[in-house]
Order: structure tokens, then C-alpha cells, then sequence
């Protein structure tokens, strides 16, 4: 069986920030969506909540027809956004096992990721979320 003896590397910048707000409900959003062929990676997804309340957020994979739970992280009220808690980084690999040792995930062709709140976020606030993720288009 060939291998491949070189290193492959992310080519190309591929992410889509998204916001929720209360009337988005649990509803989860796409934050990547790799190129179809050779796939991509996600190295962090980073969120700011303007909420008062903290926020549990949940990151899943989504196969094109079904929906696989990672984990669930906690974002503190405020984070990243009263200038005293940092933003939070949903692919802590201390939260969520099983990622790759730098905290990325791998993501083959044909599947996204996707993210949501357990519940809603409060009326007047957002919850913002900025993936930094690309394909590697070998």
C-alpha cells in the first residue's frame, strides 16, 4: 500500500463566523464547511457572549443527515466582551476529548461543523463565534 511521506498542510483559509441571538433558540449553525475532496480542519472556534447569563455551547459534526455531539463547554457571562474574562475557545481539548493534541479537529469532505446553545440566549444579548479553520485541497 503507497503512503504519502509528505507532510500535508492546510492550503487554504475556510471559516464562517456566526452570531445567536434569543430568537435563533438551540437551533445549531454551520461554522465550517471543508472543501468536498480532501477535507479540512478546524484549530479553534473562539466565542464572545454579551450575555448576563453564562452560555453552554455545543459543537457537533453533521455527516449530511445526522448530527454527532463532540461535547458541551461553558461560556462565562461576559466572556470576551466586559473586558475581565477572556473569550473561550470551544475546542478546549481539556472540555472536550478526543481531539487532536493542539485542541484541532479534522474534518473529512461532506461533513460540517456546526454549533449551538443548550438554551437560548437571553433577549438583547449575542453570542459570537469566529471558527480559524481551512481545507487542505491536496
Amino acid at each position: 500500500m503507497a503512503t504519502n511521506k509528505n507532510p500535508i498542510f492546510l492550503n487554504s483559509i475556510n471559516y464562517t463566523p456566526i452570531s445567536f441571538i434569543n430568537a435563533d433558540g438551540t437551533t445549531a449553525k454551520k461554522v465550517f464547511t471543508p472543501e468536498a475532496t480532501d477535507g479540512g480542519a478546524v484549530m479553534q472556534i473562539n466565542v464572545t457572549s454579551t450575555d448576563t447569563s453564562d452560555v453552554v455551547m455545543q459543537v457537533n459534526v453533521n455527516n449530511g443527515s445526522t448530527s454527532f455531539l463532540l461535547g458541551s463547554v461553558n461560556v462565562p457571562a461576559g466572556s470576551g466582551t466586559n473586558g475581565v474574562l477572556p473569550s473561550v475557545n470551544i475546542l478546549d481539548p481539556s472540555m472536550i476529548t478526543g481531539l487532536q493534541n493542539d485542541g484541532s479537529l479534522t474534518v473529512l469532505g461532506g461533513h460540517t461543523v456546526q454549533v449551538n446553545p443548550v438554551s437560548a440566549v437571553t433577549a438583547t444579548f449575542s453570542v459570537d463565534i469566529v471558527p480559524q479553520s481551512g481545507d487542505y485541497n491536496v
